[in-house]
């Protein structure tokens, strides 16, 4: 029996699916959604903090670079930060070995909460004004909000991805004394729709009937005034029904 391999080149999606898992991951629906919110397209220079497993950055990245701009500052670039030391060992070679170079990517050992966003390409004061999409996946975002407003241009875009509504609220707190505008939350399902055959017992529609009445001569007036429910075969479903009762007058 003849058996066939195929290769398929490597593309962030694939990776999404395949890649370790250092910590919870982003997928391609979120991925998708995030990508669209921050308008993100060749040329924008982008920063995110909480590289974790890489899975966003890598989409992030494969966006963004523009190799044909002769403007090193508008070719594209993604600033990525990650404070756990293994994190960011791992994440590293793995940009290096998926054909990630540091035209395309900086990746840097930091806690942006406390030390900013400097890196060893750009100072934060170099980078004032000039990210176009700002990206946070941290335990406390809200604590580094005052420095992701001085790193965005007019009109630059933030995403924060928040598990539990108290951070979504600090955040949302922090923006709004930060002066942003159109301050929305977003939860992103993947509903699957599928066909299936289902078969239904067809419901038994025969209505009941009043009982038939009686001849005024087969009345007996001594008993009781109110005659009981008779009582029917239903023909169809085997059961008993009963008829309304019917006032005898």
């Amino acid at each position: 029996m003849d058996l066939f391999l195929f290769l398929l080149r490597p593309t962030p999606t694939l990776w999404t699916l395949a890649l370790p898992h250092r910590t919870q991951i982003l997928y391609n629906v979120d991925i998708g959604f995030i990508a669209t919110m921050l308008r993100l397209k060749p040329g924008c220079r982008v920063v995110e903090a909480g590289t974790g497993s890489a899975s966003l950055s890598h989409t992030m990245a494969r966006i963004i670079y523009n190799s044909d701009s002769t403007n090193a500052r508008r070719r594209g670039h993604l600033f990525t930060f990650e404070y756990h030391e293994q994190r960011f060992k791992d994440a590293r070679e793995e940009f290096r070995r998926n054909g990630f170079d540091e035209q395309m990517i900086t990746i840097t050992h930091q806690d942006v909460c406390a030390n900013g966003f400097e890196n060893k390409v750009e100072t934060q004061e170099q980078m004032k004004g000039s990210i176009d999409a700002i990206f946070l996946d941290l335990p406390k975002p809200h604590e580094c909000i005052q420095n992701v407003d001085r790193l965005l241009r007019k009109g630059g875009r933030f995403c924060g991805f928040s598990p539990c509504i108290e951070q979504i609220q600090k955040t949302a707190d922090a923006l709004r004394k930060n002066d942003f505008i159109e301050i929305r939350t977003f939860e992103v399902l993947n509903k699957v729709y599928r066909e299936e055959k289902v078969n239904f017992q067809v419901p038994d529609f025969t209505f009941i009937k009043e009982a038939p009445q009686p001849e005024p001569e087969d009345i007996n007036m001594s008993e009781t005034s109110q005659a009981k429910p008779s009582k029917k075969k239903d023909k169809n479903s085997g059961e008993s029904v009963f008829g309304p009762v019917r006032e005898m007058r």
